[in-house]
């Protein structure tokens, strides 16, 4: 509306024009002199907010959507004149929003000490808290404006310091998430306990360590003085870790120097069973993993110890694909490289599920087992094609791997290809002479994985290879079938021409179906015709007396009536 835009681009002339043309006709309603009000409030337009409210605009309605009034986003704005002018003209200053919040709260936790001001000169509560638990002096304390002021006027007015939210924040974790020297100063002097941990566990320090800072001395600074105050480093939180393992994690060898120097051994377990080291090695934090070598016998004797899925420090380096931990770990440490995780995992294997080719190249140059299998029998090449690396099959191939080993089932990676419908490592496998026609142990070969994909390029690769198509697989299933099930009918052509005869169409599985019922329980309906072209029979009995009328009634793709033209 007109008013809005004038208080938005604070075009005094025409607002004054505006309001008096709409005062003369009366063409306010409840919620938009609500919002003009808001509006002016919050942009600090005090001239325009008392002209509004001298057109008898109430000031102190809340807004629908969150139930804040003027003064409210005033306070959040931070404009003391606009707060002074509401408050003289009684609007609440003790109001709460639908979050719980307060004007106070609000002017808290930007730092608006001017308003504060105001606020206390009206008679507003300070401690009140949200639905979230939050008071003003906690807001205030991970504010980054003004936060040793605020924190201290809030003191000043009674404020308790010791709240705590329904999260487990506390003035002391919210100081020292925002790494706020000054104010932890201040509370280490007040005696205020800087080591209760949030509902995560994680403690002052913990988030000390972990906040996110260009000034690493600033950090070392507040954890030698949360340290000297007697704050736990080894404490753990609900996952396990420790101030020491998260100094570790952040690269920090000069807090975990100062940590020895006190008297704490440099080793955690966290309750996935990670070590320091595991930690480590997966953030290739190299300059910790050759502190823990040099200082920490406790690391040192746990160097090829396991975490819940029989993983060690330098499983986690080839997952992450860091080879200079790998290079550290294997040469200095002397970790072993060709253990198994519980699920039958090497490091290569690892590294090649993860994509990471240095790392490959790097334990292939170490003499890693590069044909070890997982627990399922599939070696690196079948972990590669299923996540569909071409560049990482081309490498193992160039390493020596087995192109043609199958797994627990049977299967090859040309069957796993064929399924992806990976043209490019189906060509690269058939360049390589791999074995065509073997089976798995439902006797399928890659053409049935080929057509119940629908891969028409990759069929016809297999095609011009001279692969057998008529296979048939323990359940009785063929080709042709799997080609209806899934709908492709250029896929179903080149069959029905590859091999015309009567028999391969109108061959039936184990239950008495045939390549018609595939198609239509696949609701393919498109290729009806050119099956019963081809010679299906549409008065097929399966085992159970159904006929593919039925099947389609069932299926409810195809009326009666429809079928007749058949």
């Amino acid at each position: 509306m007109p008013l809005a835009y004038c208080i938005e681009s604070e075009n005094q002339e025409i607002f004054d024009c505006v309001l008096d043309a709409m005062k003369s006709t009366d063409q306010f309603e409840c919620e938009t002199q609500s919002n003009l009000i808001q509006l002016a409030a919050e942009l600090s337009r005090v001239q325009m907010l008392k002209q509004l409210h001298q057109a008898s605009m109430p000031l102190d309605i809340p807004r629908a959507k969150d139930g804040r009034t003027a003064v409210m986003a005033a306070c959040h704005a931070g404009t003391a004149e606009t707060v002074a002018y509401l408050a003289e003209n009684n609007c609440d200053v003790n109001r709460i929003d639908r979050a719980g919040n307060t004007p106070a709260l609000l002017a808290a936790a930007n730092g608006q000490l001017s308003v504060l001001n105001v606020l206390k000169s009206h008679q507003a509560n300070f401690d009140v808290p949200n639905s979230e638990g939050k008071t003003a002096i906690l807001v205030a304390a991970g504010s980054k404006d003004n936060a040793l002021e605020t924190v201290k006027f809030l003191l000043d007015q009674g404020c308790k310091i010791n709240v705590i939210d329904n999260k487990g924040n506390t003035v002391a974790s919210q100081a020292t998430s925002a790494l706020n020297w000054p104010l932890i100063k201040l509370l280490i002097e007040k005696k205020v306990p800087m080591d209760i941990a949030d509902n995560k566990g994680n403690t002052p320090l913990m988030k000390a360590i972990t906040a996110q800072s260009e000034d690493g001395s600033l950090t070392r600074k507040i954890v030698i003085a949360l340290i000297g105050y007697g704050c736990s480093s080894t404490v753990k939180n609900n996952k396990g870790n420790s101030a020491l393992s998260m100094a570790a994690k952040m690269g920090r060898v000069d807090l975990l120097t100062h940590f020895a120097a006190s008297g704490k051994p440099i080793m955690n377990i966290n309750r996935k069973g990670k070590t320091i080291l595991m930690q480590v090695a997966a953030k290739n934090q190299v300059d910790v993993i050759r502190y823990l070598h040099r200082d920490s016998p406790e690391e040192n004797d746990n160097k090829n110890a396991t975490d819940e899925c029989g993983r060690t420090a330098v499983h986690f380096a080839a997952m992450k694909g860091h080879p200079e931990a790998i290079v550290y770990l294997v040469n200095n440490l002397k970790c072993v490289f060709d253990t198994k995780d519980k699920y039958g995992l090497t490091l290569f294997l690892l590294a090649v599920r993860e994509g990471n080719e240095d790392v490959v190249k790097k334990l292939a140059d170490y003499g890693a087992d590069v044909n070890l299998r997982n627990n399922q029998g599939e070696n690196a090449v079948h972990m590669a094609t299923q996540m569909r690396f071409f560049d990482m099959v081309k490498l193992l191939e160039r390493k020596d791997c087995c192109l043609d080993q199958e797994d627990k089932t049977g299967k090859t990676p040309l069957m796993i290809a064929c399924s992806n419908n990976d043209s490019s490592i189906v060509d690269f496998l058939l360049s390589r002479n791999v074995l065509l026609e073997p089976c798995t142990k439902e006797n399928r070969q890659a053409i049935h994985f080929a057509c119940e994909a629908g891969g028409l390029e990759v069929l016809q690769k297999l095609v011009e290879k001279n692969v057998s198509i008529c296979c048939i697989d323990s359940a009785g299933i063929t080709s042709l079938m799997l080609a209806a099930l899934a709908g492709s009918r250029e896929t179903v052509k080149i069959l029905l021409t590859t091999v015309p005869d009567l028999n391969f169409v109108t061959a039936k599985d184990n239950y008495g179906k045939t390549a018609l019922e595939y198609a239509i329980i696949g609701q393919n309906s498109e290729l009806l015709s050119d099956l019963i072209s081809a010679g299906c029979d549409v008065n097929n009995r399966k085992s159970n007396g159904w006929t593919p009328l039925l099947i389609a009634i069932e299926v409810g793709k195809l009326r009666p009536i429809a079928w007749c033209r058949y």
